[in-house]
C-alpha cells in the first residue's frame, strides 16, 4: 500500500511538471528529453530517501502485519471419500493456540466444500493452525498443520547515484494445498472395515490361569490413521506439514474403541479401501499392581507372603521373567507347640583362673638374648664390664622362695706388654700361663703363650704373642663350663715346669676385658606363680653392671566353672570353647580351638591331661556344668597370664525338609532332605540352608500348614524319628518319617501361573478392506514387575 502510494504521487508530479513545460512556446524535443531526464531523477532521489529510510526492523513488522492479515499464505483443501470429492464439508481453519497478536485474536474461517470437494481460503496466518472438517452424517475430523515461520525480508542491493544501498521488500505469497479424507457414520454410506477383538491381562499370578482377570477400566485400544492415510495417499499436503490426523466424535468415531472391563472386548470401525489400506495397531501401556506369591526381596529372604506389586504391561517390553516357585505346603517343626526352636544359650564365661605356684626352672643361661629353660625365659640384657670376680646373684620376687643361682664370667686379652723384665729369673726358656679360677676355687689353665729366653735374670721387654684360640683377639671371649670365678696368669720356668721366682717380679700392662659369662640356676625354688626378679652385686668394681631378667615365666591355671550366668538358658552346648592366650614379651598371640585343659582328681594331680574342654562339659537345660563333678580343670597349656574365654555359642537352625505336592490331587510327600543347589518346588521355604539338623529343641514334632496363610491344603500329617545326644541335649533328625495322612487340596506352586507372558496377539499391522470384519485376541500377558521380586 505505501509503495503505491508513492507510485501515484510520483505521477503526479511527473505530470505536474510536465504541464509547467508545456506553456513555453518554445518548447522542444530536447526540452522534454532534459525535463523527463530531471524527473527521472528527483523520483528515484524521493524513492532513495524512503527506502534508505526503512530498516530490516521496519521492514520485519511490516511482514508481521501482512502474516497477520492472511497476505502471506493462501491454501486449498480438498476432501474425498475413497477419492471421491465431497461437496458440503464445513472447512474451518484456526491457530492451533489461542494467542493474541496485538491485541487481535486470531480468527478461525469456515468454508464449505464446493461440488469438487474443494475449501479455498485466500488469507491463512502462517504458524501452528488445526484444519476441522464436519458434515451431517460423517464422522468429523481435524489435521494438525504447521505452515512454519512467516519468512524474513528479502534484500535487494542497488546502486543509486552510485552508492550501494540495500533495500527490503516482502516475499511473493504462499499457496498450499491438501487432500484430506472423510468417512461416512454408516458402512452402508462409507468405505470403512471393523476391527473387533477381547483383551485380557494376567494381574493375578495366584489364581486360575484359565480365569480372567480384572481389566483396568477406560483402556483403549487405537489404531495410527495418520500413518496409514499418509502412506495410502489418501492424505497429501504440498508442504509435508500434516503432523497428526484425527476423527472426532462420539459414537461412530473411527480408529479408537474402549475396551470393556467386564469382558474385554472392543470394537472399532476404521477407514479401508477396496484394495486394502495397511493400518497399524496402538495397544495400551498399563501401569498397575499385580498379586504375587515371594519369599525374597531385594536380595533378602522374607516370610512367604501374597503381595501387591507394581508391574508395567508394556506391548514394547519383555515381561520380567522372575516369577518365584512357592510349594504350597512347608513342614514346620516343633518343641514343646512352638514353631520356633529355643533361642541359643548365652552368657557362659570363665573368669576365676588362679596360676598353679611352681619352682624355677633349673639350668645355665649363657646367650646373649633369650634362653628358655622349660616353662621359664631368662634373658640377659648386659654382661657388663671388667668384673675381676664373678658377682653375686639373688633371686626375689614372684610369690615364690628358695631359688638360688650363680655366676660366672668370660675374659678377651687384646694385649700382653713386659714393660720391665724384673731381675732374678733363672736362665733359659720361659712360658706365660693364663689362668682362671673355676667353681671350686681351684686354678685352672686355659692357654700357654710361646717360650722367650730369660737374660741376665730379665725378661725380655715389649709385646708377647698371643696364642690363637679362644680368650684372645680376634677370637671370642673364653668361656667353660667350669663356671669361671677370675681371671689370672704366671710366668713358668719351662725347665722346672713351675711357677718362676724372680727376684724382682717383671712389670706387666694387659689390655683385657671381663664380663658376666651366664648364670646357672642351682636350685628352682618353689611357690612362683609371677617372674621373680634377679639381681647381681659385687665383682670387683665393674665399669658396667650386668643384667638378667625372667620376661616370661609360664604356669598353669586352675579355674572353676560359674554358676547361674546363662542370660539366655543352654538348652544345648555351645558349638565350642576357644581358650585365648595373649601375646607376651616372648610369645605371640596363641588361640586353641577347643581349649585343651587338664582334668584333675579329688587328690590334686592329673587324671588326664590335654582334653578337650568342651567334650568334659554338660547342661542342666540352663548352666553348662561339669560332665564328671568329681573332676576340676587345669589350663594344659603354660602361659604368663590366663586365657580369655570365648565363647561360640549356636546359631540356632530350624530343622528342614522337602515336600512334594501331587499337582492333581494336592496330596503330600515327605522327602528325606537333599542338598537343593537350585531352585526346585521341593524345596523348603523359607529355609534358606536347607539343615536337617533340628538344634535346641527338647524333642521334634512336625506339622504340614500352607506355606502363606490362607493358602488351601489341609490333613497331611508325618511321624518323624529322632534322636538326643544325652551329653549336649542336641536333637537330631535323620529324615525318617512316617505319614500317616497325605492331606489335600495343596497347591504344587502358590503362583499357578509360573511361566512368564509377554504381549501376545499383538498384530502389528492389518491390510483392511471395505466392509470387512477382522478379529484380534490380545494378551497383555504377565507384565515388568517394577519391585525386585527373586526366586
Amino acid at each position: 500500500m505505501i509503495l503505491r502510494k508513492l507510485k501515484l504521487f510520483g505521477m503526479i508530479a511527473i505530470v505536474a511538471s510536465a504541464t509547467f513545460f508545456g506553456c513555453k512556446d518554445d518548447f522542444t524535443e530536447g526540452d522534454f528529453l532534459k525535463l523527463q531526464n530531471e524527473l527521472a531523477k528527483e523520483k528515484e532521489k524521493r524513492d532513495s530517501a524512503y527506502l534508505e529510510a526503512m530498516t530490516q526492523e521496519q521492514a520485519e513488522s511490516y511482514i508481521a502485519a501482512l502474516n497477520e492479515a492472511g497476505d502471506l499464505l493462501s491454501i486449498t483443501v480438498l476432501v474425498r471419500e475413497d477419492n471421491t470429492p465431497v461437496a458440503g464439508v464445513s472447512v474451518s481453519i484456526a491457530s492451533g493456540s489461542t494467542e493474541t497478536t496485538n491485541g487481535r485474536t486470531k480468527e478461525e474461517v469456515t468454508v464449505v466444500t464446493d461440488a469438487a470437494g474443494r475449501a479455498v481460503f485466500e488469507r491463512v496466518t502462517i504458524g501452528d493452525n488445526v484444519i476441522s472438517l464436519s458434515k451431517a452424517n460423517y464422522v468429523s475430523a481435524s489435521a494438525r498443520v504447521d505452515f512454519g515461520t512467516p519468512p524474513v525480508p528479502i534484500a535487494l542491493n542497488t546502486n543509486i547515484n552510485g552508492t550501494s544501498v540495500t533495500r527490503y521488500i516482502a516475499p511473493p505469497k504462499r499457496f498450499e494445498n491438501f487432500a484430506l479424507p472423510l468417512y461416512s457414520e454408516s458402512d452402508a454410506e462409507g468405505n470403512t472395515a471393523v476391527i473387533q477383538g477381547t483383551f485380557r491381562i494376567e494381574n493375578d499370578l495366584t489364581n486360575d490361569p484359565n480365569v480372567m482377570d480384572a481389566i483396568p477400566a477406560e483402556l483403549v485400544v487405537a489404531a495410527n490413521l495418520s500413518t496409514a492415510l499418509a502412506n495410502a495417499g489418501s492424505i497429501t499436503s504440498s508442504c509435508n506439514c500434516v503432523a497428526d490426523y484425527r476423527f472426532t466424535g462420539g459414537e461412530g468415531s473411527l480408529g479408537v474403541a474402549t475396551i470393556d472391563a467386564a469382558t474385554g472386548a472392543f470394537s472399532m470401525r476404521v477407514p479401508a479401501t477396496a484394495n486394502g489400506l495397511n493400518i497399524s495397531m496402538i495397544y495400551p501401556t498399563i501401569v498397575g499392581t499385580q498379586r504375587i506369591a515371594v519369599r525374597r526381596l531385594n536380595g533378602v529372604d522374607i516370610t512367604p507372603e501374597f503381595r501387591q506389586v507394581p508391574v508395567r504391561w508394556d506391548p514394547a517390553t519383555a515381561a520380567s521373567t522372575n516369577i518365584p516357585v512357592i510349594p504350597g505346603a512347608r513342614a514346620v517343626f516343633t518343641y514343646n507347640g512352638s514353631s520356633t526352636p529355643a533361642p541359643a544359650g548365652r552368657g557362659f564365661t570363665i573368669t576365676n583362673f588362679t596360676p598353679v605356684a611352681r619352682p624355677l626352672s633349673t639350668g645355665t643361661v649363657s646367650n646373649t638374648g633369650n634362653t628358655t629353660l622349660s616353662n621359664t625365659t631368662y634373658r640377659i640384657n648386659s654382661r657388663g664390664l671388667d668384673y675381676t670376680s664373678a658377682p653375686t646373684v639373688t633371686i626375689s620376687g614372684g610369690g615364690g622362695s628358695g631359688a638360688t643361682a650363680e655366676s660366672f664370667l668370660r675374659l678377651l686379652t687384646n694385649s700382653f706388654n713386659i714393660t720391665n723384665g724384673g731381675s732374678g729369673y733363672a736362665g733359659g726358656l720361659h712360658v706365660i700361663e693364663f689362668t682362671y679360677i673355676d667353681q671350686n676355687a681351684a686354678v685352672q689353665v686355659y692357654a700357654t703363650s710361646g717360650q722367650f729366653l730369660a737374660i741376665g735374670g730379665a725378661l725380655p721387654t715389649g709385646l708377647r704373642p698371643l696364642p690363637n684360640v679362644a680368650g684372645f683377639a680376634p677370637n671370642a671371649p673364653y668361656t667353660t663350663p667350669n663356671q669361671i670365678q677370675g681371671f689370672g696368669y704366671r710366668v713358668v720356668d719351662v725347665a722346672t715346669g713351675q711357677p718362676a721366682a724372680p727376684t724382682t717380679p717383671a712389670t706387666f700392662v694387659v689390655d683385657d676385658y671381663s664380663e658376666l659369662g651366664g648364670i646357672q640356676i642351682t636350685n628352682g625354688g618353689s611357690g612362683y606363680t609371677t617372674a621373680p626378679t634377679i639381681a647381681l652385686a659385687a665383682g670387683g668394681t665393674p665399669v658396667n653392671t650386668a643384667s638378667v631378667t625372667v620376661p616370661a615365666f609360664r604356669t598353669q591355671f586352675n579355674f572353676s566353672l560359674p554358676t547361674g550366668v546363662a542370660t539366655t538358658p543352654y538348652r544345648v552346648l555351645p558349638n565350642d570353647i576357644q581358650f585365648i592366650y595373649p601375646a607376651n614379651a616372648v610369645d605371640g598371640q596363641t588361640i586353641e580351638i577347643s581349649g585343651k585343659v587338664d582334668l584333675i582328681n579329688p587328690i590334686g594331680t592329673t587324671q588326664t591331661s590335654n582334653a578337650d574342654f568342651i567334650v568334659n562339659l554338660t547342661t542342666d537345660g540352663t548352666n553348662i556344668i561339669a560332665l564328671n563333678e568329681g573332676l576340676s580343670f587345669r589350663t594344659n597349656r603354660f602361659w604368663t597370664t590366663a586365657p580369655t574365654v570365648f565363647v561360640q555359642d549356636r546359631t540356632i537352625e530350624a530343622a528342614a525338609a522337602n515336600l512334594t505336592i501331587d499337582a492333581v490331587t494336592g496330596q503330600v510327600t515327605f522327602q528325606n532332605p537333599f542338598a537343593d543347589g537350585g531352585l526346585s518346588n521341593q524345596r523348603l521355604i523359607p529355609d534358606a540352608a536347607n539343615t536337617i539338623t533340628g538344634q535346641g529343641y527338647d524333642a521334634v514334632s512336625v506339622e504340614i500348614v500352607p506355606t502363606i496363610t490362607g493358602a488351601p491344603g489341609s490333613g497331611a500329617v508325618f511321624n518323624l524319628t529322632t534322636t538326643q545326644n544325652v551329653d549336649n541335649r542336641l536333637v537330631t533328625w535323620g529324615g525318617a518319617t512316617v505319614r500317616l495322612s497325605p492331606g489335600a487340596g495343596y497347591l504344587a506352586n502358590l503362583n499357578r501361573t509360573n511361566a512368564a507372558r509377554g504381549y501376545s496377539g499383538t498384530t502389528t499391522n492389518i491390510v483392511v478392506q471395505t466392509g470387512k470384519v477382522y478379529n484380534l485376541t490380545i494378551d497383555a500377558g504377565t507384565g515388568v514387575r517394577l519391585e525386585a521380586i527373586e526366586n
